[in-house]
């Protein structure tokens, strides 16, 4: 496979395209924010989503602002409000307009058009994000954002002061270690010891075993872009203990929580790669819709249907 269509894989991969299931796994529709929005019923738009769990939060924000299905409305939203909230929601906006900008091009292949509006949604991301937000659910939220805008600035210091402030206010807050984790990899501002050292440092089960998922799904794809049929043998002969410790930890609850759903997304992925479609399937019954971008956007898939057909092991 072509180091291009490696490259323009992972670019694509960092940003969601409308067309993809509910990012929130149902709770936009539940909590009724389509109606709340389209009547333009602000302060009870707003306390729905300050009502949730901050990893409920983080899944809401990136229905509202990660597809271009609610833009119209975010925009209005933004136009009108004038809250913490509302600049939270800002950051978040900017940061996918900048994201999407720079996704499936190489640095060679952008305009300079193309490079200026990056970096400057970035900027206007990293301004509202960095407002001392009053509640700390907010707060939390704003500092597991600023990784990925850091990451975008080449900052790599000031995202892991982000982190470090982000898992000091709330101990294994998902996205803060989601966009860290992406920070760390190779392919970005890493190396695969810095990604370890991420797994050690993780202060509860649930949380290192996601990780671990996550760095063994990983490790594949950058062996699946070099050589697609050997891939997963070389994962097996490579990380035979890292996966003999994911399949030893306990199943996650696949309609449990948000990390719950998360690692059994990425436990599917790995059974895919071992060839254990029976578990694999039994994963993907359980988890119903409830369907996270990553990991299967490395591999062009989206929705039961096209997960079902993959074949990688």
């Amino acid at each position: 496979m072509s180091f291009l269509y490696s490259v323009k894989s992972i670019f694509r991969a960092l940003f969601v395209e409308a067309g993809l299931s509910d990012l929130s796994f149902g709770l936009f529709h539940r909590l009724k924010l389509p109606a709340l929005m389209r009547q333009r019923r602000w302060p009870e738009f707003e306390q729905a989503l300050l009502g949730v769990s901050p990893d409920e939060l983080s899944t809401l924000l990136d229905e509202l602002c990660l597809t271009n299905r609610h833009h119209p409305q975010v925009l209005t939203y933004l136009q009108t409000a004038d809250s913490e909230l509302s600049r939270l929601v800002a950051g978040v906006y900017h940061t996918h307009t900048a994201w999407e900008r720079r996704s499936s091009y190489q640095a060679s292949e952008l305009t300079q058009s193309q490079v200026n509006g990056f970096f400057e949604h970035l900027e206007q991301a990293h301004r509202a994000l960095c407002h001392d937000f009053s509640a700390p659910k907010l707060q939390v939220e704003a500092l597991a954002r600023r990784i990925r805008v850091e990451m975008g600035l080449s900052e790599k210091q000031e995202a892991h002061k982000s982190f470090a402030a982000a898992v000091s206010l709330q101990p294994g807050h998902l996205l803060a270690y989601l966009n860290h984790f992406k920070l760390l990899l190779p392919k970005w501002l890493g190396s695969e010891p810095e990604v370890r050292e991420l797994l050690d440092f993780a202060d509860d089960a649930d949380t290192r075993q996601l990780l671990r998922l996550m760095y063994l799904v990983e490790m594949y794809t950058d062996l699946y872009y070099d050589d697609p049929k050997n891939a997963g043998r070389q994962l097996q002969q490579q990380y035979a203990a890292d996966i003999e410790a994911a399949l030893a930890a306990p199943r996650p609850i696949a309609n449990g929580s948000v990390k719950a759903v998360y690692a059994a997304n990425y436990l599917a992925c790995l059974y895919d790669i071992l060839g254990r479609r029976k578990d694999r399937q039994q994963l993907i019954q359980q988890l119903g819709n409830r369907f996270t971008v990553h990991p299967w956007a490395y591999f062009d898939v989206r929705g039961r249907r096209q997960i079902e057909a993959l074949n990688l092991g």
